[in-house]
């Protein structure tokens, strides 16, 4: 399978079933959980609409480039008056939004390791 940046519309089909299918059937988590999930990947979009100026439907994987994703962090700690601990939930939904999607499909495996090598926020004790 090609990605096109232009228009990808596994973004949205991958997504729909990590949020509706994995999550909930596959690992069997909870609610909450799914909807914790659900609120971090929706909170990225939004960061992608108000500061990047891409709508829902221009979203590709392009959008989890580490430069992108750090620019993301630094909103939500800046912007957003998030925590530490916030943000390192909301990294820790998309590491694992882009583990079951590169689990689909290899080729986004490119991604998955482009975020995974972000570390975490300092916790203050």
């Amino acid at each position: 399978m090609k990605y096109s940046s232009k228009k990808d519309t596994s973004f949205w089909k991958l997504v729909r079933s990590f949020l509706h299918e994995y999550m909930p059937v596959i690992r069997n988590l909870s609610k909450s959980t799914v909807s914790t999930y659900k609120d971090s990947l929706q909170m990225l979009l939004d960061f992608l609409k108000e500061e990047k100026n891409i709508k829902d439907g221009q979203v590709t994987f392009e959008v989890f480039k580490r430069d992108i994703i750090k620019e993301y962090i630094t909103w939500l700690k800046e912007k957003k008056n998030s925590s530490s601990k916030t943000i390192n939930l909301r990294m820790t939904a998309i590491k694992s939004f882009l583990k079951y999607a590169s689990d689909e499909d290899f080729e986004l495996k490119t991604y998955y390791y482009e975020i995974c090598s972000i570390k975490g926020q300092k916790i203050a004790k």
